[in-house]
């Protein structure tokens, strides 16, 4: 038990270090629209879902919004980006837990290194996305399963609450919901279906009070996906299902996880539990194309939670060998378990490399979004918005920025462009940081407009503001 508790004590130290170095990145454009809702329900406003290019409305994360909305935009910002560092310390030690559950505390370190230096977590915790957190909710309902396969309500809540967050635990609350129907009583039988449909009921509803249509969260993705030229489509499937994972976890221990699938076989008593994190793989797997099939867009951070029960099976096939009696067929295991180490071994660097690529370019994304808020609350742009209104913006991707720092609906941020002059302060960027901020945002090369030939009225390293139409 001592020698657990070191390694637990040693992994979380690891993972409030690793939380650190992901720290200091942008507010993604989602929170930023989540935040700006929350100040839209405390002022009595409905939230716009409709807006276009506005992300999807995810009930939890809008929750969130909606609680931090009494406090200072960078008080909710703070506390958006704490809640991700928190939720990748739960994803590191969970996936810790979950590899000492099927090959012991050795295989649950192993498991957490591929984790801990993935582009995909650590990118996606330093832009303070809740991909992060439902990943956790959902790792913690696999490992429940493991340990108690007819627990019941406990991973139904943890299901119910990531299914608010992302849709693809809806699948396995439903999945999960099946399995617990022999045996159980009428009214278990009917608890258990309310906290399974918890998850895409909460959110239609949440649509349908706010817009009046309660699929409009499937709709409006689609519709952005398609606006921003994302990549899509069930046939595009199988290709992103492979790029994406092999950037997140490198080539060597994707090879060691279906190793570690096969070598599973070979370990009987073993083999119930590893079967959990692989249904949930599958499962996983199926929502995913089920997503392309919906023409929605492919993105790494839907894969999270299959690209961590793979760094749990790589683990298996490096130290599963460890319950077997001595025989030929243990010696030829721990041959190719050395072998699969040296090439994961050998990508390490390349993986660390790339993620700190990533992370630089988060952190300076993350300098002109605080260049950006701290432009608007300058002096002059508020004497601006004061005197002509809310500013207004050459690119859509500032816009909830700028909302949010005002305090205004997104919506009341116009967009302006070269032939056309507003009766508004004009926020253009100044730089080719804030420039290329931008074209990542928006998913497309094309160049945020420049503004009317106006007046200057203030600026920074990356942002001017024109007086526009504004006098």
């Amino acid at each position: 038990m001592p020698r657990r508790l070191t390694a637990v004590a040693l992994l979380a130290c690891v993972a409030v270090a690793v939380a650190i170095v992901a720290g200091g990145g942008e507010l993604n454009y989602d929170l930023a629209f989540a935040l700006t809702w929350g100040q839209d329900v405390l002022a009595g406003r409905a939230p716009d879902f409709e807006l276009a290019l506005a992300p999807t409305a995810h009930p939890l994360t809008t929750g969130l919004g909606i609680l931090a909305a009494p406090f200072s935009p960078q008080a909710g910002v703070l506390a958006m980006h704490w809640t991700a560092y928190l939720s990748l310390v739960a994803v590191l030690v969970l996936v810790f837990a979950l590899g000492r559950e099927l090959a012991g505390w050795p295989a649950g370190l192993v498991a957490a290194v591929p984790v801990a230096i993935s582009p995909a977590f650590l990118t996606a915790t330093s832009a303070g996305f809740q991909d992060v957190t439902a990943a956790a909710l959902i790792l913690g309902a696999v490992l429940l399963v493991m340990r108690a396969p007819r627990c019941g309500a406990a991973v139904l809540v943890l299901l119910a609450l990531a299914g608010l967050l992302r849709p693809e635990a809806w699948g396995l609350a439903a999945a999960y919901w099946l399995y617990m129907l022999p045996g159980a009583s009428r009214g278990l039988r009917v608890r258990l279906a309310v906290l399974a449909a918890t998850g895409p009921l909460g959110w239609a509803l949440v649509d349908l009070a706010i817009t009046g249509q309660p699929l409009l969260s499937l709709t409006h993705t689609r519709d952005s996906a398609d606006s921003l030229r994302r990549v899509t489509g069930l046939g595009e499937v199988p290709g992103q299902l492979r790029v994406h994972l092999d950037r997140m976890l490198g080539p060597a221990v994707l090879a060691g996880a279906v190793a570690g699938v096969a070598a599973s076989f070979a370990r009987p008593a073993r083999f119930a539990a590893v079967g959990v994190p692989i249904a949930t793989g599958v499962l996983l797997g199926v929502s995913f194309a089920a997503l392309g099939a919906a023409e929605v867009s492919l993105l790494a951070r839907y894969l999270l939670v299959p690209g961590a029960l793979l760094a749990v099976l790589f683990a298996v096939a490096l130290l599963g060998w460890r319950d077997l009696g001595a025989s030929r067929g243990r010696t030829a295991w721990m041959l190719g378990a050395a072998a699969l180490a040296l090439g994961a071994v050998a990508l390490v660097p390349h993986q660390i490399s790339m993620s700190d690529d990533q992370l630089r370019a988060q952190r300076v994304d993350g300098r002109v979004v605080d260049d950006l808020l701290a432009l608007v609350d300058e002096p002059a742009a508020r004497a601006a918005a004061a005197r002509c209104g809310p500013l207004a913006v050459t690119h859509h991707v500032t816009r909830p920025y700028v909302a949010l720092q005002l305090g205004r609906p997104v919506g009341d941020i116009a967009l302006a462009d070269a032939g056309r002059a507003l009766p508004a302060a004009v926020v253009a960027p100044a730089s080719a940081d804030s420039a290329s901020f931008l074209s990542r945002g928006a998913d497309t090369s094309e160049p945020p407009s420049a503004p009317p030939a106006t007046r200057r009225l203030a600026g920074n390293a990356s942002w001017e503001l024109w007086s526009g139409g504004c006098r």
